[in-house]
């Protein structure tokens, strides 16, 4: 993979993967393995000068990661040694689009795209791409995917509840909304030790459909179809805030 030498359009670091990114089998997780992702993201948002500590006090809006689709070729190991790698693409009216690379010994072990969006800070609605001061810059091309994948998902019934989660203190961020990877850690949790470590999971799906605060009761939802399992996160008035999709 050839890099950009604009700080802008392309960024790399080399990373040590901590127990704290890992499950009981020594693997990285679902969520340790995007929580890296966005690390680099909020780095790379740092150096282009659009981070929230930047556009929060200027424009009143923060940042929200709206769909993922990530494929995972090799899991790396607790103590191994990775490079990520992320880079925006050209924005659209209201969407962001992200590509990440994570590199293992030279060689490509996952894959993500991601979109995002501006969310207003009053009225937690989205805001135009051009509503803040984004930097001009030539941009890369889309190196993984031609296609932002979609995914439908099935219905759920009360068969496919699995359990319900309150939002606590623990699950928010500095938007003091529910943090992105608390949905993700919910919908594995879905999943037995068994299983998980008997189907490895090669490829995820994401939506985030809404917020969710402190004190919001979630109910989850799991519903298999062959080898993909989808999981819906819903508040208790039936709307969805959370989607995912896991192909083994």
């Amino acid at each position: 993979m050839e890099e950009n030498v604009n700080s802008l359009a392309f960024y790399s670091v080399d990373r040590l993967v901590g127990s704290e990114r890992v499950n009981f089998d020594k693997r990285m997780s679902i969520p340790g393995i995007i929580t890296e992702f966005q690390d680099a993201v909020l780095d790379h948002s740092s150096v282009m000068k659009i981070d929230r500590k930047v556009i929060f006090p200027m424009h009143n809006a923060y940042w929200v990661i709206s769909k993922l689709h990530m494929d995972i070729k090799t899991y790396p190991l607790v103590d191994d040694v990775i490079t990520v790698k992320t880079w925006p693409l050209k924005p659209s009216f209201v969407i962001f689009e992200r590509e990440c690379g994570m590199y293992l010994r030279g060689e490509l072990a996952v894959s993500v795209c991601t979109e995002w969006c501006i969310v207003d800070g009053t009225t937690l609605r989205i805001r135009r791409s051009d509503s803040i001061d984004y930097p001009k810059f030539e941009h890369e091309a889309r190196r993984f995917q031609d296609d932002y994948a979609r995914f439908i998902m099935p219905k759920t019934s009360e068969e496919d509840f699995k359990f319900s989660h309150t939002v606590g203190i623990n699950d928010l961020d500095m938007n003091v909304h529910m943090n992105n990877i608390a949905y993700v850690r919910l919908a594995v949790d879905t999943f037995s030790m068994e299983e998980y470590l008997s189907r490895p999971i090669k490829a995820v799906d994401v939506a985030f459909r809404a917020q969710s605060f402190i004190g919001d009761e979630l109910l989850v939802y799991r519903k298999d179809a062959g080898s993909d399992v989808f999981v819906t996160e819903k508040k208790r008035d039936g709307s969805v805030v959370f989607e995912m999709k896991f192909s083994r």
